[in-house]
């Protein structure tokens, strides 16, 4: 499945990163980490995943002196640079989605969405709520 396919390029094209054992996968789990040798590291594999920071995090660069790098001062262009379809009642009942409508674009050039298939493993074993908001 592409994007996810990138994974199957081999060891050659990657730094071979591998977890610390993790308590709560099955006997203590691990699981390679993508790392790719080339220019852009790891965002080259182009998973197709979309971001943006906390809050706290432009707002900590305000506060170390960038004017105007603050969430709220930034909040605009990001809305401003997508259009985002919210997940089906059937995925937010499924994994727990939540959403705020105020922080996301309705009419911007990047299409943001989340995919028809959810590996079921992305599923909370504990109740949480994955969100995303204005804060």
């Amino acid at each position: 499945m592409i994007p996810g396919f990138s994974g199957t390029l081999g060891n050659a094209y990657q730094w071979n990163l591998t977890t610390e054992p993790i308590s709560s996968l099955k006997d203590n789990g691990t699981f390679v980490v993508p790392s790719f040798k080339a220019v852009g590291g790891t965002s080259a594999l182009d998973s197709m995943s979309f971001d943006r920071g906390s809050r706290e995090d432009y707002d900590s660069w305000e506060r170390l002196g960038n004017k105007g790098w603050g969430f709220d001062s930034l909040l605009p262009y990001f809305r401003k640079c997508e259009t985002f379809y919210p997940p089906t009642k059937k995925q937010a009942d499924a994994f727990g989605i939540t959403y705020d409508p105020k922080a996301h674009g309705t009419n911007g050039p990047v299409q943001v969405s989340y995919p028809e298939f959810i590996y079921p493993q992305y599923r909370a074993s504990s109740p949480r709520t994955v969100s995303a908001s204005c804060g």
